[in-house]
């Protein structure tokens, strides 16, 4: 035996391995099939197997089901005592809402849901309020202010326009402890009485107000 008759014995005669037998050895270990794994020779497939439409069946049943109008049992409170329910369409908008609770004075209120203050243009759908669902009605707060005759100062206060005069007058005596015995109110021309709101008046927030008395011991 000759010194390399050892290799001469190791030489392999017959074809290589091809990636197509690789592949299918593979396919015995694994149970895939070779459409399965033609990406492992190169031959690229789409995850999805080249069915797009699926996809956009898919979007499009998704998008049906969130376009769908649903009917939802909503509970509305709020702080003045306002406890109700009502069936509403979730394409109905949060001013709808709002509109039944008060539908001369709907501008005064805000609707709040899960915490959030929500827009007013937007549907109960685009709010993602579920078919039975709890919100609260707020009243906005405005800021009123207050201008002395005597001295031209001014004092801001915040108070809803369901607020009394009365309540104001309160207020300004509470919040600034201006020293009116019987404060008058004026708006435009006009002293205002006690027992009316704010809103009778037509004062909206920023409006102001003057207040003419004479000063304790004047």
């Amino acid at each position: 035996m000759s010194e390399n008759a050892f290799d001469d014995d190791i030489t392999i005669e017959g074809d290589n391995e091809s990636c197509s037998d690789f592949v299918s050895d593979h396919e015995l270990l694994s149970g895939n099939t070779s459409e399965d794994n033609k990406s492992v020779c190169g031959d690229e497939t789409p995850l999805n197997g080249g069915n797009n439409h699926l996809t956009e069946e898919l979007v499009s049943l998704l998008q049906s089901d969130f376009n769908e109008d649903y009917t939802i049992d909503l509970n509305i409170s709020n702080d003045s005592g306002i406890d109700m329910s009502i069936s509403i369409k979730s394409s109905s908008t949060v001013e709808d809402v709002i509109k039944t609770v008060d539908s001369e004075y709907y501008d005064d209120y805000d609707m709040e849901y899960e915490g959030r203050v929500l827009t007013r243009n937007m549907t109960l759908r685009e709010a993602y309020i579920p078919k039975k669902g709890q919100a609260k009605i707020i009243e906005k707060k405005n800021t009123i202010v207050i201008k002395e005759s005597r001295n031209g100062r001014k004092f801001p206060i915040d108070i809803p326009r369901s607020a009394s005069v009365k309540d104001l007058k309160y207020k300004m005596r509470e919040t600034y402890m201006l020293d009116y015995e019987n404060p008058r109110l004026i708006f435009g021309n006009n002293e205002l009485n006690d027992s009316c709101s704010l809103r009778q008046y037509k004062i909206q927030n920023n409006s102001s107000l003057l207040v003419a008395n004479r000063c304790n011991g004047g």
